[in-house]
């Protein structure tokens, strides 16, 4: 099924990307899935350098964060800090 039959024309929304090449080219707005990306990244890690596994490393640790984050109990307003603590720990 063409990506356009699938979304439409004008997708606005967020996609859940599991990194089929051709949405980044129809998709404004995409969030990396993170089974795809932890796979991804341990084979990468298996098979490169030291840079790779710092890598995996740090994703699983934000991973694991972020689990935490959906379990808890927060206000509106901790939720807003733990945003931007989270996107600050990315560099973003």
């Amino acid at each position: 099924m063409p990506i356009e039959e699938a979304l439409g024309d004008n997708y606005q929304s967020i996609l859940n990307w599991g990194g089929w090449k051709s949405y980044p080219q129809r998709v404004k707005r995409i969030q990396r899935c993170w089974a795809h990306l932890l796979r991804e990244s341990k084979c990468l890690a298996e098979q490169e350098e030291a840079q790779a596994r710092l890598l995996y490393q740090e994703l699983c640790a934000l991973f694991a964060k972020l689990k935490q984050l959906c379990v808890a109990i927060l206000t509106q307003q901790e939720r807003e800090k733990q945003h931007e603590l989270l996107i600050t720990y990315m560099g973003v």
